[in-house]
């Protein structure tokens, strides 16, 4: 055989093999072009069968889509998250989005152009403020009541389920002024506090009782007090003292109030008596929230750092309904009456409320960074969306 025909056979032999790759890489893209033309007419969304595939392969679907979920919102910054009359709300820093559970409904969207955005929401009222500035608003639902500005910079504010909304604000003749204000914008309470500047300020679900933290310095270290009162009062019925200690948040239930700390927590009954749940210093504090019946769910760790939580469901009376411990780290938590939810790492895991039975465990988002129990839904927070996780076993 001559060297030409051997080098021929060879170049044919090459020839074949290119258009065999040729043939495959066709018939692969035109298998693509047709799954792409078929997800075109069906509506199909790709990337949630590739998610969905991914999940699947993990052996669980980390969200389900029901009806208008998940919800688009026009920015990913989280500045609130929870419930209101039922609805879920997500606060970002351009908009408050009031959402209906049960279809995905965007029942209102308002832009509020605030520098630092803060809601606090009471029942069917949220009053939305920016921290540092003037400007506040009051919200239903569904809709604005109105928006006004204050005199002075906003430290904080808290509303009632009767819509009534107390301010606190730097002032020209204390270091803090308290004003209270009715739907109608008005006036029903004014106190100046001296001691320091308020950090904290709850009121009870009538509008009538008030909760409120005063910082201040004493010997070159930082002292918390807690100060009672109704409004019809011209001076505080109770005072409680934390040295060195943060407040944190400020709840009423009923006439009772809950006070959580940075490293304690305890509870005030009619305005007067103090009822220590955890002494200061005894618990390092990770994350709370309130369930259904307003009381409070308390995660904690033994001390800052530490790689297990502890979660107790604290009554108004000071007393822990329930308590676990040596759970895992615990990024959020939410609560139903009788469900607790935690999030920790890519995990959602749910636990009876009685007992700390664990119901439920599921494969979460990396990027969840709140979740909101609404009767026996729960609702997840993560980038610039709001969804429901498949949560049938919690009912």
């Amino acid at each position: 055989m001559s060297t030409n025909q051997r080098e021929n056979e060879r170049r044919e032999k090459q020839n074949q093999k290119t258009r065999k790759k040729q043939r495959i890489m066709w018939i692969v893209i035109a298998v693509v072009i047709a799954l792409l033309v078929v997800m075109k007419l069906f509506e199909l969304d790709f990337s949630s069968i590739g998610n969905a595939i991914a999940n699947k392969e993990e052996g669980i679907v980390s969200s389900v889509s029901q009806g208008n979920y998940p919800i688009s919102l026009t920015s990913s910054k989280n500045a609130g998250f929870g419930s209101i009359s039922g609805n879920v709300y997500a606060l970002t820093d351009l908009n408050l989005n009031i959402i209906n559970t049960s279809d995905g409904e965007v029942k209102l969207c308002y832009e509020h152009r605030l520098s630092n955005p803060v809601i606090d929401v009471n029942g069917g009222y949220a009053v939305l403020y920016d921290q540092g500035g003037l400007t506040y608003s009051l919200h239903s639902a569904s809709e604005t009541v109105y928006t006004d500005k204050a005199d002075n910079a906003i430290l904080c504010a808290a509303v009632s389920q009767t819509g009534n909304v107390a301010l606190a604000t730097t002032s020209d003749s204390a270091k803090t002024t308290i004003k209270v204000y009715n739907k109608s914008l008005d006036e029903k309470f004014s106190f100046d506090v001296s001691y320091g500047y308020v950090t904290a300020i709850a009121m009870d679900s009538r509008g009538t009782r008030l909760a409120f933290s005063a910082v201040n310095s004493e010997g070159a270290k930082l002292k918390t007090v807690v100060y009672t009162m109704n409004i019809s009062d011209t001076e505080p019925r109770g005072e409680f003292e934390y040295p060195v200690s943060s407040v944190v948040d400020l709840s009423f239930n009923g006439s009772d109030a809950y006070v959580v700390g940075n490293d304690f927590v305890s509870t005030i009954t009619s305005l007067k008596k103090e009822h220590k749940v955890f002494e200061q210093g005894s618990i390092s504090l990770v994350s709370y929230c309130y369930d259904s019946s307003s009381r409070l769910v308390v995660a904690f760790a033994e001390f800052e750092g530490a790689t297990s939580n502890s979660v107790a469901i604290v009554k108004p009376s000071g007393k822990v309904y329930s308590q676990a411990s040596d759970l895992p780290e615990i990024k959020a938590l939410s609560a139903s009456s009788s469900t607790v939810t935690v999030l920790s790492g890519n995990e959602l895991i749910s636990y009876k409320a009685s007992n700390f039975e664990e119901k439920q465990r599921q494969i979460a988002f990396e990027s969840y960074s709140a979740i909101q129990h609404i009767s026996t839904k729960v609702f997840v927070r993560y980038q610039s969306f709001v969804d429901i996780v498949d949560n049938k076993d919690n009912n």
